[in-house]
Order: structure tokens, then C-alpha cells, then sequence
């Protein structure tokens, strides 16, 4: 291989532009993860407004308290476990 002073800049110039597209892409993914969690803050506003038009109050669930307390150890979404704890946790 080529190892004169052309090969080594153009190797630590790729070094450099590898990395400068890194961090662009770290930040676009914190941006993207801070609009979802508006997104869902919003959402959930929306929920507890419902509520307290349709009931006359809010209500306060078991996700509420607890986010992670209707998860399944398969990693299924909360919903689809009405029992907080995994069976045979007795």
C-alpha cells in the first residue's frame, strides 16, 4: 500500500468527516427523541382533558403511577397485560 503523505491525508480526512457526520446524526436522533416525547406529553394532556370533560375529574391509573408496572417480561407493550406482575411472581 501507498503510505506517502497524499494516503495519510486523505485517510485522516475521511477520519474527520466520519465523525462530523456522527455527531450530526447523534443530534438529529435527539431531536427526533425530544419531538416524540412532546408528542406523547401532549397526548397524554389531551387524555386527562377528555377525562375531566367526560367524567368531571381526572383519573388516576396504575400507569400513571407506575409506567413500567403492566409490562410483560417478553417486552409486549403495557396494554396487553391487565395483571401488573408477571404470572407465577407470587
Amino acid at each position: 500500500p501507498d503510505l506517502t503523505g497524499v494516503a495519510g491525508a486523505q485517510a485522516l480526512g475521511a477520519a474527520k468527516v466520519g465523525t462530523a457526520v456522527a455527531y450530526k446524526q447523534a443530534a438529529y436522533d435527539q431531536e427526533l427523541a425530544k419531538h416524540a416525547t412532546r408528542a406523547a406529553m401532549e397526548l397524554d394532556n389531551t387524555r386527562r382533558a377528555i377525562e375531566r370533560y367526560v367524567l368531571g375529574t381526572e383519573v388516576e391509573t396504575i400507569s400513571d403511577v407506575d409506567p413500567t408496572a403492566g409490562q410483560l417480561q417478553q417486552g409486549t407493550p403495557a396494554e396487553y397485560s391487565a395483571f401488573p406482575y408477571s404470572l407465577g411472581s407470587e
